[in-house]
């Protein structure tokens, strides 16, 4: 009987590594950025810190914003720790986000300014799984929780990406993107597919904590069955009652080792495929239940692999959220059994102490359905909408490569604190004098791989503007244009990272740079000016800009976008750009990125496209208006040239005097003619910021 129970289990896991090798398959292929390192991200900002993800809810589960570094108690095996920083990152905004009790602190925000959109930059949005474990279900009892999920996801904002998955296999698969009814359609297609525990031609009524126990060796839980099974026989049919009570207490332990096993096979394979996706990730699980065994024996002993798993969730940089849709209480009276055990509670526990072990040592939430699961999303959805990163400094000897437990506290009544339970810094050796890690260790993550991943120190303010070009084949050339720093005398190193997310959540490859940048002359003082371009289709567009400098320092932002076609008559025209005047010899211009100017004039650049061959344009008129009132203040006739290709567009380039214009708000403005006849314009709002500072060599 043993080498049978070996075989089976052997069968099941081959099966349940299929599956999961289907899960993960799919869901790779969101992972745009080298694998997580175990520790979590580690970055440098002055000194070297641990990041630590920190969700402070107050009592209805909303976040709590505006705490300060002081606010955070944070301990690693019990000795207080530094904390460096507490950035708040707000992942969906208006999702009932509340200011700390106490006194007001402005939150921090990545930095963000744009000429075209003068705004608080857009919340990144959440990455959420949905993952079910169908093979926990019985035949159409996860009806209710999917109706649920489905209402999830209708409440989602525009910017969160869910995907959904189901396993074992076959089940739906639908990668993350913000096409919400991708994945609401795929809660339609859940089916359960859990066997009952007992074989069938087996009519004695032995519980999970029962075949436990029997399969364990304890001979009064044993005789205690056998006297309530086999109650009234004779002699010569006892024999065989002891019989069918044993292959009972068997079959009921084989079949919930193998749904156990499936179940974890394929949540393991979720976890480590998620891994590979940067950046904060929500995971909602769904299971009817994921049995262990609470005492040493033969069947379940699957606590070790649960443990091991919520830690790998805690090194993946997951929100888990476990929801346990239990009907145990409700099956324990059904028709199919004729007696109700007499340890009820236990085996409810037995089926839901595997998630309790997941989402423990994961840091996770365990939420029970019993009666509707609309709550327990809704719990999600708060809970998820900000949260906290914290710096904070390690010593010495929490770099030896172990688990430490970590806990975290914050001054603020009635605040409750959700965190990762401890993590692993790998180990530092020594070679003439110097500490090093072993090559076997993860490597740090660099500041703006840290940064571009929405977990930086935002110490080093980014502001980002785009600009569309006309249409060339279909595509459209974009041009970035980034402001980094503040405090910069002169030329200095920078590392930027950059990529477009399209709209159905799609990202690019991520575009590194390494470049000496020069003060910008204009806009923030002490800043540093970027710019690159690069060719989209048209669509609906986030930039994700990250950069960091050689201190170590790093920031980012958000900015959305959308490349279309700008039309009037028979010409197409591209945005209105403003450029600092060229020194000669610089390969990228120096595009003005938030609309402020310290200078005494700027060049404005407008392409115009004709939309038929026989379209003609005679003359591109640029100035300066007011904001309040349309008269052109200031005004040129833009140069046109345009190639030897009669389908190529014109470029128009103005040289605009500033020198009279008093400080305050403008707007530039283009208008493109055919004679007497206005085919349309263009404007761009900017900012005079007063004189510039004496000795820079502006125009």
């Amino acid at each position: 009987m043993r080498a049978a129970l070996a075989a089976g289990r052997a069968a099941c896991a081959s099966l349940a590594l299929g599956a999961a090798a289907a899960v993960a398959a799919g869901l790779a292929a969101d992972a745009r950025l080298a694998a997580r390192a175990r520790q979590g991200p580690v970055f440098k900002s002055g000194v070297e810190v641990i990041a630590i993800d920190v969700r402070v809810i107050d009592k209805d589960g909303r976040p709590i914003g505006g705490l300060r570094p002081e606010q955070f108690e944070v301990s690693i095996d019990g000795r207080p720790r530094r904390v460096v920083s507490a950035d708040f990152v707000e992942y969906a905004a208006g999702d009932g986000v509340r200011a700390a009790v106490g006194k007001p602190e402005d939150v921090r925000r990545p930095r963000f300014s744009s000429s075209e959109e003068a705004a608080a930059a857009p919340s990144p949005g959440r990455l959420i799984y949905l993952a079910v474990d169908q093979g926990s279900f019985k035949p159409l009892a996860a009806r209710g929780a999917m109706e649920a999920a489905r209402r999830f996801i209708d409440r989602l904002q525009p910017g969160d990406r869910v995907g959904f998955v189901a396993f074992p296999a076959p089940g739906p698969l639908v990668e993350a993107s913000r096409d919400h009814a991708a994945a609401r359609a795929a809660t339609a297609q859940i089916v359960g597919r859990a066997l009952p525990l007992k074989s069938d031609g087996l009519d004695k009524n032995v519980s999970l904590g029962e075949a436990i126990d029997i399969r364990a060796g304890d001979a009064i839980v044993l005789e205690k069955v056998l006297a309530r099974e086999c109650a009234g026989l004779g002699p010569s049919a006892r024999p065989a009652c002891e019989l069918a009570v044993r292959d009972t207490a068997l079959a009921v332990g084989h079949s919930a080792e193998m749904q156990a096993t499936r179940s974890l096979a394929g949540m393991e394979s979720i976890v480590r495929s998620l891994a590979r996706i940067s950046g904060r990730k929500t995971l909602v699980f769904l299971s009817a239940g994921l049995p262990v065994s609470d005492r040493s024996g033969r069947d379940l002993q699957f606590l070790p692999w649960m443990t091991s798993l919520g830690r790998e969730a805690a090194a993946a940089n997951l929100n888990l959220y476990v929801l346990h849709v239990d009907s145990g209480f409700l099956d324990a009276f059904s028709a199919e059994n004729r007696t109700v055990s007499d340890a009820l509670d236990r085996d409810l526990s037995l089926t839901s102490g595997g998630l309790e072990a997941i989402a423990g040592s994961g840091g996770g939430t365990l939420i029970r359905v019993v009666a509707g699961a609309d709550h327990a999303f809704d719990r999600v959805q708060r809970e998820t909408a900000a949260e906290y990163l914290l710096g904070v400094e390690p010593a010495q000897s929490d770099r030896d490569g172990r688990p430490h437990r970590i806990a975290v506290k914050v001054a603020v009544d009635g605040a409750e604190v959700r965190s990762r339970r401890e993590f692993v810094l790998a180990a530092a050796s020594r070679v003439s004098g110097k500490p090093i890690d072993p090559v076997r260790s993860p490597a740090p993550v660099r500041p703006v791989a840290a940064a571009f991943a929405g977990r930086p120190s935002l110490d080093l303010p980014v502001s980002v503007a785009t600009w569309v070009m006309t249409a060339r084949s279909g595509r459209h050339t974009v041009y970035v244009s980034a402001d980094i720093g503040g405090d910069f005398a002169g030329p200095a190193g920078v590392e930027v990272m950059y990529a477009f997310t399209d709209a159905a959540g799609r990202t690019h490859a991520p575009v590194e740079r390494s470049d000496i940048l020069l003060p910008r002359r204009t806009g923030r003082p002490g800043s540093l000016a970027f710019a690159v371009r690069d060719e989209l289709e048209p669509g609906s567009y986030t930039l994700r800009f990250a950069a960091s400098d050689a201190s170590g320092r790093s920031g980012w932002t958000d900015h959305r976008f959308t490349v279309a076609p700008r039309t009037a008559g028979t010409v197409e025209f591209s945005d209105l750009m403003l450029l600092e005047p060229q020194q000669g010899g610089e390969a990228m211009p120096a595009i003005v990125t938030t609309g402020a100017l310290r200078l005494r004039a700027v060049e404005a650049h407008l392409e115009v496209a004709p939309l038929a061959p026989e379209a003609a344009v005679a003359g591109v008129t640029i100035g300066v208006a007011s904001a309040t009132d349309p008269a052109l203040l200031v005004s040129e006739s833009a140069f046109l040239s345009r190639g030897a290709d009669r389908a190529a567009a014109w470029t128009a380039v103005a040289y605009l005097d500033l020198g009279e214009l008093p400080p305050g708000d403008y707007v530039a403005v283009a208008i493109v003619s055919n004679g007497d006849r206005e085919l349309g314009r263009v404007d761009r709002p900017f900012r005079i910021e007063g004189v510039p500072p004496q000795g820079l060599p502006f125009p």
